[in-house]
């Protein structure tokens, strides 16, 4: 029950970590495309 539940807890931070990664990922990617375009 407690291993469940700490494994749980770690993928669901690791899941917000690769969220957070993917948002910032897509920040920067159109921060280049508007310098490129405009």
């Amino acid at each position: 029950m407690f291993l469940s539940f700490s494994k749980q807890k770690y993928a669901i931070e690791h899941f917000n970590k690769a969220n957070y990664v993917q948002k910032s990922n897509n920040i920067v990617k159109r921060k280049i495309e508007y310098l490129i375009l405009y």
